[in-house]
């Protein structure tokens, strides 16, 4: 089964937090309110932040808050920050080399269709549309 790591999906919950509030949250109160562990959670603050999604400032009155770009980031650019490889069979890169190339007849249907079609899929569908089509709940 093809599903994204916890990480990622731990971070659509951060934002899902950081939409309510316009102004920083310290992440003393993400953790309150999303019950992850701290490191966990700064790691996946850092993570959003060095791809700028996020805004951080430290010290006491610090805290996270969403750039104004998060909502036109399409889910494939999301996922890569937290993915090694959104594929759905090894071989639909191109550099991969298969062991069974000779004897494969499915190969070429799978990265020529399916994974195709699952890359664009999620590179048009922008983070604002999930939240807002309710397909993630905030």
């Amino acid at each position: 089964m093809l599903t994204i790591s916890r990480e990622a999906d731990y971070a659509l919950l951060l934002i899902s937090q950081l939409k309510k509030n316009k102004e920083l949250t310290p992440l003393s109160v993400m953790i309150k309110n999303t019950r992850l562990p701290k490191r966990f959670l700064a790691r996946i603050a850092s993570k959003l932040a060095k791809a700028k999604l996020l805004k951080s400032r430290e010290g006491k009155i610090g805290g996270y808050s969403l750039n104004a770009n998060w909502q036109k980031t399409n889910l494939f650019d999301f996922l890569l920050i937290f993915e090694k490889h959104l594929d759905i069979v090894k071989c639909s890169k191109s550099h991969y080399q298969c062991n069974f190339k000779s004897i494969c007849s499915h190969s070429q249907s799978l990265r020529n269709k399916i994974h195709t079609g699952f890359v664009n899929s999620l590179k048009s569908m922008t983070l604002q549309e999930i939240f807002e089509k309710g397909q993630l709940n905030s």
